[in-house]
């Protein structure tokens, strides 16, 4: 081995080259972890395109009829699954009922004590297809209603999960007649144990 002495200037300069070398050696090990995530992610499809109109009319399960107060007997209200003005009795501010037209349940909401509020929190999950087998996708969707504002709420969805895992005991990769979209929990469908590439 070679050793000798350095000046100041040659030993910033060391420091420099020791340097770089470190950040190379950090930026290579950084992208052998997440290469591996990349590709995962490379497979899993777009959304589809009717995604974020199912997630409001069948993720979210809180639909209102709103309604001005008053005296009179035949009055109407917005149904906000629907869409449309209907006929209402015998309702209360928070009671709940069905509207005439769609038959959803809905929770009645007057206008003038309704405020800004938002609707609970959803948990909907999408399965597709994918180049390994399948990805489970789980997003949180909720709405958020602006006073004054019901007929035109913000719906939110974000992504919150995925995984994917591999359908060894069959060769195709479809959904096997599983519905592909779904409200609630899939642990039952999916036991976590077959699910890999989880992404928090």
């Amino acid at each position: 081995m070679l050793f000798r002495s350095v000046s100041e200037g040659d030993y910033d300069g060391l420091l420099e080259y020791q340097r770089k070398i470190r950040e190379e050696q950090l930026v290579k090990r950084h992208k052998k972890e997440t290469d591996a995530w990349d590709q995962y992610l490379a497979q899993v499809p777009k959304l589809p395109a009717d995604w974020d109109h199912w997630v409001d009319k069948e993720g979210i399960e809180q639909n209102y009829i709103f309604y001005d107060y008053s005296r009179k007997k035949n009055q109407k209200g917005y149904c906000s699954w629907c869409e449309k003005e209907v006929p209402i009795e015998k309702l209360r501010h928070n009671k709940e009922g069905v509207c005439p037209a769609c038959g959803r349940k809905i929770q009645f909401k007057a206008r003038g004590r309704a405020g800004r509020f938002w609707t609970d929190q959803w948990y909907v999950y999408l399965l597709q297809d994918c180049k390994d087998g399948m990805v489970a996708r789980r997003f949180s969707a909720w709405r958020y209603y602006r006073k004054g504002e019901y007929e035109t709420p913000e719906c939110t969805c974000r992504e919150r999960w995925n995984g994917s895992w591999k359908m060894s005991a069959r060769t195709d990769c479809g959904t096997g007649g599983l519905r592909p979209r779904i409200r609630g929990d899939i642990s039952d469908i999916f036991p976590a144990a077959e699910i890999t590439g989880t992404i928090g």
